[in-house]
Order: C-alpha cells, then structure tokens, then sequence
C-alpha cells in the first residue's frame, strides 16, 4: 500500500491486487481522514504511467466530482509523484559521484567500477540486467558505461 498527501485535507491510498487475469489498482480516497470513495482499475498486462497508480488515481478524481470541489479535483489529477520516487536514483547517483571524487588514480578504475555496480545491485537488485558480456568488457568501457547510468540518474 502506498498513501499520497496531496493537501492538508486529502489523502489517497492506493494498492496492487494480483486477479485471476492480470491485475488491479485500487485507491481510496480520504477526506479529513475520513473514508469518501474507493476506485479500482484492472490491468490485464502493465501500465504505461509516469508514476505508480498515476491512472487510478486519475479516475478517482473524476468519479468524485459531488464530493470535491472542481480544484480539489485538478490538484489530483495534476499531482505528480515521479520527484519523489526518483529521489532514491538521485541519492544514488550522488554516491557514485563520491567514489569518483574518492578514487581519483587510474589505477583505482577497477575499484570504482567495483563500487558503483556494487551500489547499483544494492537499490535495483534483481531489476538491474548486465550485458551477458560485462565480466569480459575492459573497465575502462564498464566505466563508460557506469558514468552513462550515474548521468542519467541525476538528471
């Protein structure tokens, strides 16, 4: 379960429910904390959203309109969740950033590729995919490659 504060009187909790044929995507709908309207979507194979339960969330605005006022639904639906979902990249980004700083010799390249990917494993764990041939690749092209990921984080 997942809560999104978007005011001072709004409240939203979204979840993920596996069904028998893909899945759903309910969120309820918290008023001064009390229960207003419950919302699912179902998926049968992934969602295409800027951020998790962006989609349901969106219909739970619109089927509220007796409930909240035409502002309060536009600031839903325009709420937006990816700054904060990226924040953990961002931090990561920052560290690897540090280990350059900290391992400034060229002979030290092996160390921070070691270190970077190290990091990389510990936040995406099994969501991170290496080339089948990274462990034959030279460190100064894994290091290429690092930097590439390290740049698109903190971005």
């Amino acid at each position: 379960m997942k809560e999104f504060k978007i005011n001072e009187n709004i409240t939203i909790e979204a979840e993920f429910k596996n069904s028998r044929n893909g899945f759903n995507h309910f969120a309820t709908l918290y008023y001064n904390d009390q229960e207003i309207r419950i919302v699912k979507t179902h998926y049968i194979n992934r969602t295409y959203e800027s951020f998790e339960f962006e989609s349901v969330i969106h219909k739970l605005a619109e089927n509220c309109k007796k409930e909240l006022t035409e502002e309060e639904r536009n600031l839903i639906k325009n709420f937006d969740n990816t700054e904060e979902e990226m924040k953990p990249f961002k931090n990561l980004s920052m560290f690897m950033k540090l280990i350059d700083l900290m391992n400034d010799k060229p002979e030290d390249l092996k160390l921070k590729n070691d270190s970077k990917l190290r990091m990389l494993k510990a936040q995406m764990g099994e969501a991170l995919i290496l080339p089948d041939d990274w462990d034959i690749l030279d460190e100064q092209t894994k290091a290429d490659r690092l930097n590439k990921i390290k740049n698109i984080l903190g971005s």
